[in-house]
């Protein structure tokens, strides 16, 4: 890990991070603007922190300038990005599972998704070595954890909450790509809610889902198909919003307020 350990309330810090994958990382930490509260403050984890950070960053500080109303609390933002041109292909790589070709419909450009399947070594990536360092750095709850992602990133989102519920106490996942080799996570949805209901029966996890009304057909029918599932659990708390007139990319900052209110 790299950063001077001397981050400025309300500022941004930069790290470089060389990980145990041979993969480099470019991590921002927004700190919030108010001394910590005595249980240290929580933690929002950003997936696609070079597109997504600045706007949720600015998202949460208008909203928790007044938290009463807003319902929206300052947290230590944490970007995940990659600071690079080809940050498109390393995060096809790093949210996805294994996925067979012929499963996959083109890229919107009309492109192949090139390589995919480094979903298991981004997750150890961030809960070994991330997470540690940012408790270490910071005065951090470890009982107030979330995770964001959009996309390919929302559907990492979701395989991370059924890998490992306890990772985070809540979940953000937007647009998620469930359509994903063939519905591929539909199929886990059984075991998982099996082993949560044996494991963590007292376990308070929350999770928000949001699509816009206008995205394409195939993603929809699969996020209906999983809220539906999902939303049977009475020990998870479970919300989804999908929100008419907007598209997979407008979705994202319509929602977000609702989401971030969710969170907390």
């Amino acid at each position: 890990m790299m950063g001077d350990g001397k981050v400025l309330h309300g500022e941004i810090q930069q790290w470089t991070v060389h990980s145990k994958t041979k993969q480099d990382y470019v991590i921002s930490i927004h700190m919030p603007e108010s001394p910590p509260p005595p249980e240290g403050y929580g933690v929002l984890y950003v997936l696609d922190g070079d597109a997504y950070f600045q706007l949720i960053k600015e998202v949460i500080r208008l909203q928790a300038k007044r938290s009463a109303k807003t319902g929206v609390s300052e947290v230590i933002i944490v970007g995940i990005g990659y600071g690079a041109k080809d940050f498109h292909s390393r995060r096809v790589f790093d949210f996805t599972p294994p996925a067979e070709s012929d499963q996959l419909p083109l890229r919107p450009d009309g492109s192949a998704w090139g390589d995919t399947g480094g979903a298991e070594q981004f997750y150890n990536f961030i809960d070994y070595e991330l997470k540690p360092a940012i408790n270490k750095e910071f005065p951090v709850n470890q009982e107030n954890q979330s995770l964001f992602g959009h996309s390919l990133g929302g559907l990492f989102t979701l395989m991370t909450m059924m890998k490992n519920p306890t990772s985070y106490q809540a979940y953000f996942a937007c647009s998620p790509s469930i359509w994903w080799n063939g519905e591929a996570l539909m199929q886990e949805v059984p075991a998982f809610m099996e082993r949560f209901e044996q494991r963590h029966e007292n376990l308070d996890i929350r999770l928000f889902l949001a699509a816009g009304g206008d995205e394409k057909e195939h993603l929809l029918i699969a996020v209906r198909k999983y809220y539906e599932k999902i939303n049977e659990m009475e020990q998870l708390s479970v919300i989804y919003k999908e929100i008419e007139g907007e598209n997979h990319a407008s979705i994202i900052p319509t929602v977000l307020s609702t989401g971030l209110r969710f969170l907390r």
